[in-house]
């Protein structure tokens, strides 16, 4: 296979120290790239996680009007069940970034490797580390039987995950690829990634031209309806690209950021786009409401229709999340008290996914086990019985 000389060159322009996301994987980053999410593991604190959590969880009790005999038992619990999240990850994080040196890692997605069955892949850097620490990371990953594996690409590690799992051929596309991806310092994913703020998780989004080319010659389906049409074609044109970014501590009770209420922003070629795709999005709520109303008054299986207040309050509540147009971008916020409730809904989600961890992780223990048995026993042919009275073409 050919060095990927180019990839290598850029490494060269990279500042020495702390490098930014962008940076950091910019040789695998072409104009071609659609999907950029960067996460961060130096700002991951576990015990700062457990102690908000706690916290918030409390809260949250007290809020709902838990009793002092009732929030002590629960809170209790809830402590517990931190604990045990705390021997389930502790350990692999601290492998990840202590062990194996792995600071950060990127979900990329690719138009060249989409078109040929792989929608994404994830990379870690890779730089100066022994092979067996590979199979320490594979381990880690409960992928001893997995069948794609890791891949060296330059200085980094890419996992490719295909469509299908038994899909043929995948190191090659994927060295194809990095044989001949020509890395872009102009790449608009790198614009996005400056406007968000630096949090743990961030992600940027673009529309590269082959998606654009896309848009404007696919047929949309006749019964679409005209806004919705204009909407899909104007947003694949004008949009270059759109970004997010998530801090666990904040959305778990800590000390909210600057921005820290805007969900996502979306660059316009103009702000004369901008204003248009707004005006678009407000009438596909309009649109959207009144036609899920008229399927609904025609429904004859609805013995029961609902009031008209049901789709006037669905409407202000959609008509709260249209963007606020500044410049040529789309700001996507919570509005009123939703911002404020946003942190208390998001960390009631988040102590759930805490508490239920240790069982995920043990079903996919239980799972990997399986799997492994399952590959390592010989299977023998299908045999599908036959009745006595059938017969064959060649019997006649």
């Amino acid at each position: 296979m050919k060095t990927l000389t180019k990839i290598l060159c850029c490494l060269v322009f990279l500042t020495v120290g702390r490098l930014s996301a962008q940076e950091t994987f910019a040789p695998l980053i072409s104009d071609n790239c659609v999907v950029f999410v960067h996460a961060d593991f130096s700002k991951v604190d576990i015990d700062k996680l457990k102690d908000t959590t706690h916290k918030t969880g409390e809260d949250i009790l007290k809020r709902l009007g838990f009793d002092e005999s009732s929030l002590k038992s629960t809170s209790r619990e809830l402590r517990t069940e931190l604990e045990k999240f705390d021997v389930i990850v502790r350990p692999t994080f601290e492998t990840l970034t202590v062990d194996l040196g792995i600071r950060e890692a990127a979900v990329i997605a690719d138009m060249n490797l989409i078109e040929r069955g792989i929608p994404i892949f994830i990379a870690v850097p890779w730089k100066n580390r022994p092979d067996r620490q590979i199979n320490l990371l594979r381990n880690l990953l409960y992928m001893e039987n997995a069948p794609v594996d890791f891949m060296k690409v330059g200085q980094f590690l890419i996992l490719p995950i295909p469509d299908y799992p038994w899909m043929e051929g995948v190191e090659e596309i994927v060295e194809d690829w990095a044989d001949t991806m020509e890395p872009s310092p102009k790449a608009l994913v790198f614009d996005a990634m400056k406007s968000v703020a630096g949090d743990e998780i961030k992600a940027a989004f673009t529309i590269p031209e082959q998606l654009r080319l896309m848009a404007r010659t696919g047929a949309m389906p006749p019964e679409m309806p005209n806004e919705i049409k204009g909407l899909i074609l104007l947003a694949s044109q004008r949009i270059q690209w759109a970004s997010a970014s998530l801090s666990l501590s904040e959305l778990l009770g800590g000390p909210p950021s600057k921005n820290a209420d805007v969900l996502l922003t979306v660059k316009m070629t103009r702000e004369r786009d901008a204003e248009q795709l707004r005006g678009m999005l407000e009438q596909a709520i309009e649109y959207g409401v009144n036609f899920w109303r008229f399927m609904l008054e025609r429904d004859p299986y609805m013995a029961v229709q609902p009031p008209p207040l049901v789709f006037y309050a669905a409407k202000g509540f959609l008509r709260t999340l249209l963007p606020d147009v500044e410049d040529d971008l789309l700001k996507f916020r919570l509005k009123g008290d939703l911002a404020d409730a946003k942190q208390t809904v998001v960390a009631a989600y988040g102590m759930g996914l805490t508490v239920g961890l240790p069982t995920i992780v043990q079903i996919v223990q239980e799972e990997t086990k399986r799997y492994s048995r399952y590959r390592e026993k010989p299977r023998a042919p299908m045999a599908v019985p036959v009745p006595a009275d059938v017969r064959w073409l060649d019997d006649e």
